[in-house]
């Protein structure tokens, strides 16, 4: 599925934006707390991945949300029948595989209901894309994993994105993009 995030300059016109982003494609929208903290209930024509990154819930009060992306130690009580994506986010650099893997052990074991994993890491150089690579390979939870690279040099993870993750993250154009790469 494939996944446009509402950008800050189009939260006025979030229902518009849905519609466009749809019509080339999109899956879900993703609203992004970060981005735009306070937006008015819309109707999206698809369904709402809501990631707070640090906002309260309230500010989306009336927003249908089908999914929540939570990070690590972010602590909702979310709607009954909302599916939960548990997140790591590197920004700064790629860990090595045996920190990824045991950060991912442990938000299985402690977040056994999510639908999906979810590890974002900047990609910095070939190295981090063969972790990244193998990061997906089978990890001993049955949670299937979304793993992608950030960054200028992560666009090979992007690229094949779709063929290896449940949620492919895509942006409408140069000024929508939510993240680097």
């Amino acid at each position: 599925m494939f996944v446009v995030t509402l950008p800050a300059h189009a939260a006025d016109q979030a229902e518009a934006y849905s519609l466009r982003a749809r019509a080339a494609g999109a899956d879900l929208l993703e609203i992004r707390g970060d981005l735009t903290p306070d937006i008015a209930p819309f109707d999206a024509g698809m369904p709402i991945l809501l990631a707070p990154r640090g906002r309260d819930m309230k500010a989306y009060r009336g927003v249908p949300v089908e999914y929540l992306d939570l990070e690590a130690g972010d602590d909702w009580s979310p709607a009954p029948g909302t599916r939960i994506i548990r997140s790591i986010h590197h920004y700064e650099s790629t860990p090595d595989l045996r920190q990824l893997m045991t950060e991912l052990q442990s938000l299985a074991e402690e977040h056994p209901g999510a639908v999906w994993l979810k590890v974002a890491a900047h990609v910095r150089n070939v190295a981090d894309l063969h972790v990244l690579r193998d990061l997906q390979r089978p990890q001993g939870h049955n949670t299937p994993l979304i793993v992608l690279g950030m960054g200028p040099l992560s666009w090979p993870n992007r690229i094949l994105s779709p063929w290896r993750n449940p949620l492919t993250y895509a942006a409408l154009d140069e000024d929508s993009r939510s993240a680097p790469g």
